[in-house]
């Protein structure tokens, strides 16, 4: 029996096994969301939805688990829990705080004690601001959010997390359609207003988050309304424009570093990017026409091409393979030392581990499955705990 073949068979039967044991007699339909890695690795934490049978109608109810990956089956601790939907998690870059954000709300925690550290209401804020959009500043003492776009006031707000001080409100000219796109470079040193005509991708300009003041730096006028993305240490950012053209800058002085024409028209906000971390690989996908597409910015190369129907592309840290989620069809692995060689996971929602090799994601039966990419195997399924 080949190797494939094996594979396939070891994920039925673990399919099946997961389904009936780690389902049986719960009362509740208790599913897996969406989930936040530390940066290294040890945290994980997991928003959890449960549907309750409650006197023939249904109630619903979320749970925040907090994991630590260095002892994987001790008890998780309970962060948070109450009614509501679509949460955002976030650890600050130090691994000290978690920012559990939501339409009603945000929260941050110390991971040592789960103590709340900072606690923002909608309720008690006008205009409101939507937190399933919040960003730690690099050292973990700032929080930035935005402004609930339906309304008409679209300012990015700064808070001081310490002392719960609003810093700053800055314009943002924030609109429905760049919703996802980039505002702040990781570094915080740069802020991106994207202007809502979409003939000129925006101005780019220097920040200050303890004063909120910017400073114009750049103008990208490229036509360009496709998706945006900074490098991960900040010195580069790259763009698609509406005529298949990628552009990239180098953030130093906002110079066009390289540039590559990939088709006859833009994916428009479908394009997403996923920077190497050590080398000079671009990779780059397109929902639009299912295209996967690995661009080599130094050389100017076209390193491969793909169909693909997956989306929000990133390397693990050992640039060894490429990660893709999909819609449809599980989570895709490129192997990037063997001809884009690919393996398929029946999983959805990939966080990647900073050893390069563990991938954490949200099984088809809700619970959270951690495998080894390198190895190709289902390592562990995350138990639940009851309150």
């Amino acid at each position: 029996m080949s190797k494939a073949a094996v594979f396939k068979l070891i994920l039925s039967l673990l399919l099946v096994c997961s389904a009936s044991a780690l389902q049986a007699g719960d009362e509740a339909s208790w599913r897996a969301m969406t989930m936040a890695l530390s940066a290294d690795g040890r945290f994980l934490a997991v928003h959890y939805n449960l549907t309750i049978p409650a006197e023939g109608s249904l109630r619903f109810e979320h749970e925040i688990w907090l994991y630590d990956l260095d002892q994987p089956l001790t008890p998780p601790r309970l962060a948070q829990a109450g009614d509501g939907t679509g949460y955002r998690l976030l650890f600050s870059p130090d691994g000290a705080r978690l920012a559990v954000g939501s339409y009603d709300g945000v929260a941050i925690y110390r991971l040592d004690s789960l103590e709340t550290l900072f606690e923002l209401k909608n309720s008690e804020l006008e205009p409101p601001v939507d937190f399933r959009w919040i960003t730690f500043s690099p050292d973990g003492d700032y929080l930035m959010a935005f402004t609930d776009w339906w309304s008409q006031d679209h300012d990015m707000h700064v808070w001081h997390i310490e002392t719960g001080q609003l810093l700053a409100r800055v314009d943002a000219q924030r609109s429905q359609q760049w919703i996802e796109r980039p505002w702040l470079s990781p570094d915080w040193k740069h802020f991106v207003r994207w202007h809502a005509d979409g003939d000129s991708a925006g101005t780019v300009y220097t920040f200050d988050p303890a004063t909120g003041h910017i400073r114009a730096r750049a103008q990208i006028d490229i036509g360009g309304n496709g998706g945006a993305a900074f490098s991960p240490d900040s010195s580069l950012f790259a763009l698609s424009t509406r005529d298949g053209v990628v552009r990239l800058y180098e953030t130093g002085d906002w110079t066009l570093k390289n540039s590559i024409k990939l088709g006859e028209h833009s994916c428009d906000e479908l394009f997403a990017f996923g920077f190497s971390h050590g080398g000079s690989l671009l990779a780059m996908t397109c929902r639009r026409d299912y295209r996967l597409s690995v661009w080599d910015y130094e050389s100017g190369e076209l390193v491969a091409q793909a169909r693909t129907y997956g989306y929000k592309p990133r390397f693990t840290r050992d640039d060894a393979r490429l990660v893709l989620g999909t819609r449809y069809s599980g989570i895709q692995v490129w192997d990037m030392r063997e001809r884009m060689a690919s393996t398929v996971y029946p999983s959805a929602n990939p966080r990647l581990h900073p050893n390069g090799e563990l991938m954490i994601s949200i099984g088809p039966d809700g619970y959270v499955w951690i495998w080894n990419i390198a190895l190709e195997r289902l390592q562990l399924i995350l138990p639940r705990f009851a309150r």
